[in-house]
């Protein structure tokens, strides 16, 4: 730190002595060089132009009726490859995670099919015990659970109630700001993977029409 006054107070002795846009070229030339010596270095490991949010995993948790949840996790910010494997290997992550599966259907009295998707999710950022890492989506899982999102709708007379494997249109997920609210004071938002109609309450019907089926 003492360097770095040194030099800047030798700078403006510099820009006294000489004056004009010729001191000012080498005052900023002699802040950048000091800046290089003593600033902090970017780990070689994420040096790349190619980086990008990765998938750090996918896991699916179900009780014994086969009901349950997909969990996908992504980096927290954007990494290279070499970055990604890293933590990949961190052992704390892979641990915290296993104790999630393993605890979370005895928490929920295995019991998923009447398990609110924002409890679970709760009780999920439990188990964050890396910044670098975040779960980013949370579906529900199971043919007898995923169904239920595809009885008719009350108010949508064109409900499309047709069951598509391929697209899973319709069932219930939460994206990662719904998982890690800006405001936690807000209401929850509960959405229908593929429509555009929301809820704030788990409604377990159809929220698309037959005109707005992905057929594939």
């Amino acid at each position: 730190m003492n360097k770095l006054v040194e030099a800047i107070n030798k700078g403006c002795l510099l820009v006294g002595l000489l004056g004009g846009t010729t001191s000012m070229i080498l005052l900023i030339a002699i802040i950048g060089l000091v800046k290089e010596c003593v600033g902090p270095k970017e780990d070689p490991m994420d040096v790349s132009n190619m980086k990008q949010r990765e998938c750090y995993d996918r896991q699916y948790l179900t009780d014994s009726t086969r009901v349950g949840f997909e969990l996908v996790w992504y980096t927290t910010n954007t990494v290279t490859p070499k970055r990604l494997k890293e933590i990949q290997s961190r052992e704390p992550i892979r641990k915290a995670q296993k104790q999630l599966l393993q605890e979370a259907p005895e928490h929920f009295n295995h019991d998923f099919f009447h398990t609110d998707i924002y409890d679970f999710a709760r009780y999920a950022r439990q188990f964050d015990v890396d910044p670098d890492v975040r779960l980013v989506n949370l579906f529900v899982y199971g043919m007898a659970l995923e169904q239920q999102y595809l009885q008719p709708n009350p108010n949508l007379p064109d409900g499309c109630t047709e069951y598509n494997t391929s697209t899973q249109q319709g069932i219930l997920y939460l994206e990662e700001n719904d998982i890690y609210p800006y405001n936690p004071k807000a209401g929850p938002t509960y959405r229908y993977w593929k429509c555009w109609r929301t809820s704030t309450t788990d409604e377990r019907y159809t929220h698309f029409t037959t005109s707005e089926y992905i057929q594939r």
